[in-house]
């Protein structure tokens, strides 16, 4: 694509005009994500673009064999879209990956709710998975994002690794 010409231009409204970018975003929703990967696929097929690999993450209904009631994802700023975005322009210079973007839900979401969003664009199917997979997995860790699983049999702080920490009463 040569390092000068961005393709990415026109983004949808919670996004820049870059090809590689990650960032925290209010309640991200199914109708935004499906704004971004069309965006994606626009920009970067006329560029060889072989195909996008997508994770959506939602809030599951059930954990543990409890209900789920909601998550709240709290970030801390501007350090976790710092993050995300240092992780989404850490493949901007494989020349196989034409886009990467990580978008990360904060606030309270229910069940059924977007909670993130890895789309990667590449030249290749397997590039494209293995760099969302990386991504996400990245994300996962590193930025400072936390989630609190509000379930019918209290409260959980939830780590990278999926382990939940009761919360304990005030």
């Amino acid at each position: 694509m040569g390092e000068s010409y961005n393709p990415c231009t026109d983004p949808p409204p919670i996004l820049k005009a870059e090809c590689f970018q990650g960032r925290t975003a209010e309640h991200l929703t199914f109708e935004r994500a499906f704004e971004i990967i069309r965006w994606i696929s626009r920009a970067t097929s006329p560029h060889g673009s072989g195909g996008l690999s997508i994770f959506l993450g939602t809030v599951k209904g059930r954990a543990e064999g409890h209900r789920v009631e909601r998550l709240i994802y709290e970030s801390y700023e501007p350090y976790a879209s710092q993050a995300l975005d240092s992780i989404a322009k850490s493949f901007s210079s494989d020349k196989e990956v034409l886009s990467l973007i990580i978008v990360q839900s904060i606030g309270e979401l229910r069940p059924g709710d977007p909670t993130i969003l890895v789309a990667s664009s590449a030249t290749s199917r397997k590039k494209a998975f293995n760099s969302a997979k990386e991504a996400l997995e990245r994300a996962k860790f590193e930025p400072p994002v936390f989630k609190l699983e509000v379930r019918e049999d209290g409260e959980y702080w939830i780590s990278g690794d999926g382990k939940r920490y009761r919360r304990e009463s005030k």
